[in-house]
Protein backbone atom coordinates (compact mmCIF):
# COMPACT_ATOMS: atom_id res chain seq x y z
CA UNK A 1 0.00 0.00 0.00
CA UNK A 2 1.62 3.27 -1.19
CA UNK A 3 0.44 6.32 0.78
CA UNK A 4 2.80 8.95 -0.66
CA UNK A 5 1.74 12.57 -0.96
CA UNK A 6 1.23 13.31 -4.67
CA UNK A 7 0.52 17.05 -4.48
CA UNK A 8 2.65 19.52 -6.39
CA UNK A 9 3.41 23.13 -5.57
CA UNK A 10 1.80 25.50 -8.09
CA UNK A 11 2.53 28.90 -6.55
CA UNK A 12 4.10 30.64 -3.58
CA UNK A 13 2.60 33.45 -1.54
CA UNK A 14 5.09 36.24 -0.84
CA UNK A 15 4.85 37.39 2.76
CA UNK A 16 6.68 40.07 4.67
CA UNK A 17 5.55 43.19 2.84
CA UNK A 18 2.06 43.28 4.31
CA UNK A 19 2.72 46.35 6.48
CA UNK A 20 0.56 48.59 4.34
CA UNK A 21 -0.17 49.83 0.86
CA UNK A 22 1.61 53.11 1.52
CA UNK A 23 4.91 51.33 2.30
CA UNK A 24 4.48 49.16 -0.78
CA UNK A 25 4.07 52.25 -2.92
CA UNK A 26 7.18 53.88 -1.41
CA UNK A 27 9.21 50.72 -1.98
CA UNK A 28 7.89 50.49 -5.54
CA UNK A 29 9.03 54.05 -6.25
CA UNK A 30 12.39 53.49 -4.53
CA UNK A 31 13.18 50.26 -6.40
CA UNK A 32 12.01 51.70 -9.73
CA UNK A 33 14.23 54.74 -9.26
CA UNK A 34 17.17 52.56 -8.21
CA UNK A 35 16.69 50.29 -11.23
CA UNK A 36 16.59 53.18 -13.68
CA UNK A 37 19.63 54.90 -12.12
CA UNK A 38 21.60 51.64 -12.15
CA UNK A 39 20.87 51.08 -15.84
CA UNK A 40 21.81 54.67 -16.72
CA UNK A 41 25.07 54.57 -14.73
CA UNK A 42 26.20 51.24 -16.17
CA UNK A 43 25.27 52.26 -19.71
CA UNK A 44 27.31 55.44 -19.24
CA UNK A 45 30.35 53.46 -18.06
CA UNK A 46 30.13 51.02 -20.97
CA UNK A 47 29.69 53.85 -23.47
CA UNK A 48 32.63 55.84 -22.10
CA UNK A 49 34.93 52.82 -22.15
CA UNK A 50 34.04 51.97 -25.74
CA UNK A 51 34.06 55.53 -27.10
CA UNK A 52 37.42 56.64 -25.66
CA UNK A 53 40.28 54.90 -27.49
CA UNK A 54 42.67 55.38 -24.59
CA UNK A 55 40.30 53.79 -22.06
CA UNK A 56 39.43 50.88 -24.34
CA UNK A 57 43.10 49.82 -24.39
CA UNK A 58 43.58 49.67 -20.62
CA UNK A 59 42.75 46.33 -18.97
CA UNK A 60 41.28 47.97 -15.88
CA UNK A 61 38.65 49.82 -17.91
CA UNK A 62 37.90 46.79 -20.07
CA UNK A 63 37.24 44.88 -16.84
CA UNK A 64 35.14 47.76 -15.51
CA UNK A 65 33.03 47.73 -18.68
CA UNK A 66 32.55 43.96 -18.37
CA UNK A 67 31.52 44.31 -14.72
CA UNK A 68 29.04 47.02 -15.70
CA UNK A 69 27.54 44.71 -18.31
CA UNK A 70 27.26 41.88 -15.76
CA UNK A 71 25.61 44.16 -13.23
CA UNK A 72 23.08 45.27 -15.83
CA UNK A 73 22.29 41.61 -16.54
CA UNK A 74 21.92 40.77 -12.84
CA UNK A 75 19.77 43.80 -12.09
CA UNK A 76 17.58 43.22 -15.15
CA UNK A 77 17.01 39.65 -13.97
CA UNK A 78 15.84 40.48 -10.45
CA UNK A 79 14.55 44.05 -10.21
CA UNK A 80 11.68 43.99 -12.74
CA UNK A 81 10.19 40.96 -11.01
CA UNK A 82 10.51 42.65 -7.62
CA UNK A 83 8.87 45.80 -8.99
CA UNK A 84 6.07 43.72 -10.53
CA UNK A 85 5.49 41.88 -7.23
CA UNK A 86 5.32 45.17 -5.33
CA UNK A 87 2.79 46.52 -7.85
CA UNK A 88 0.55 43.45 -7.72
CA UNK A 89 -1.79 43.29 -4.72
CA UNK A 90 -1.97 39.50 -4.34
CA UNK A 91 1.76 38.77 -3.88
CA UNK A 92 1.73 35.36 -5.58
CA UNK A 93 4.61 33.97 -7.64
CA UNK A 94 4.44 30.76 -9.65
CA UNK A 95 6.81 27.88 -9.01
CA UNK A 96 8.47 28.30 -12.42
CA UNK A 97 9.07 32.02 -11.87
CA UNK A 98 10.45 31.34 -8.41
CA UNK A 99 12.74 28.65 -9.79
CA UNK A 100 14.07 30.93 -12.53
Amino acid sequence: MDLANETTVQEFVLLGLESGEQWRFYLLILFSFTYIITLIENTTIITLVHVDDHLSQLPMYILLGNFSWLEMCYVTTTMPRMIFDLASPQGIISFQDCFL
